[in-house]
């Protein structure tokens, strides 16, 4: 495979991610992810114990959420903005 063509398939990559993630439904799964991959919090809860494999799993969950977000080129502010509803959906919640 050419250089070029490595290049277009990246770029093709790059906008299948943006498509899926970029619209209102990814944006539900974007935020989902946020929490689930506890991008905005400690990696280790200092209020549990924790073991080397949870710890593992959590990076894991971690380095796949910022590959995504990579992907999608979200730049901080847009990060922030979605993270902002997080935290007010979740006061609305309580």
């Amino acid at each position: 495979m050419s250089d070029e063509e490595e290049r277009d398939e990246k770029l093709a990559l790059i906008r299948a991610y943006r498509l899926a993630f970029l619209s209102e439904m990814g944006q539900a799964v974007i935020k989902d992810l946020m929490a689930i991959c506890r991008f905005r919090n400690s990696l280790v809860p200092l209020d549990l114990p924790q073991t080397t494999n949870d710890i593992l799993i959590a990076e894991g969950r971690r380095q796949v959420f910022v590959h995504i977000l990579q992907m999608i080129q979200l730049n901080e502010d847009q990060l922030l903005s979605i993270g902002r509803t997080i935290v007010t959906e979740t006061q609305d919640a309580a």
